[in-house]
């Protein structure tokens, strides 16, 4: 019966492009991120809800450290 399982049909020249599409990416490095950082005690209270996480809002910016200013520069 495993005789009969559909493999893919794939070409020489797609199998290249995969691979080298894989290469590419664990050439990119990776860094942690503000949430990697956060410690399981703080990230599973109740506090992260009042947190102000939320891409591109404007509020909150009054509570950007310097660090972040040196980023978004």
């Amino acid at each position: 019966m495993a005789d009969n399982a559909a493999k893919p049909v794939v070409s020489d020249d797609m199998m290249a492009g995969l691979l080298a599409a894989i290469k590419r990416a664990e050439s990119v490095p990776a860094i942690d991120t503000l949430i990697d950082k956060i410690d399981d005690e703080d990230w599973l209270s109740n506090d992260p809800d009042g947190w102000n996480i939320n891409a591109g809002s404007d509020e909150g910016e009054s509570e950007i450290d310097s660090l972040d200013e040196v980023q978004a520069a």
